[in-house]
């Protein structure tokens, strides 16, 4: 049994192979959607036009000995 897949966006040409080939190429499309889906999040977390100054910092109101958490942190 051989596999016949067509690449028409890379290379435009067609790949032959037996399925370990094939289950091979799957898990390689696999792992560069994956990669590319934790790219394009990391690029939409990151816009430098978001002003991270209100965010911080805590400010004069705050006291200088305040401890986040509960009490005996």
């Amino acid at each position: 049994l051989h596999y016949i897949w067509a690449d028409p966006l890379v290379c435009d040409c067609l790949y032959l192979g037996t399925q370990q080939n094939y289950n091979q190429f799957q898990k390689y499309q696999l792992e560069q959607q994956i990669a590319t889906q934790q790219q394009l999040a990391a690029v939409s977390w990151y816009d430098s036009g978001w002003d991270w100054g209100a965010w911080g910092p805590w400010g004069p109101e705050t006291p200088s000995d305040f401890v986040y958490g509960p009490p005996g942190w």
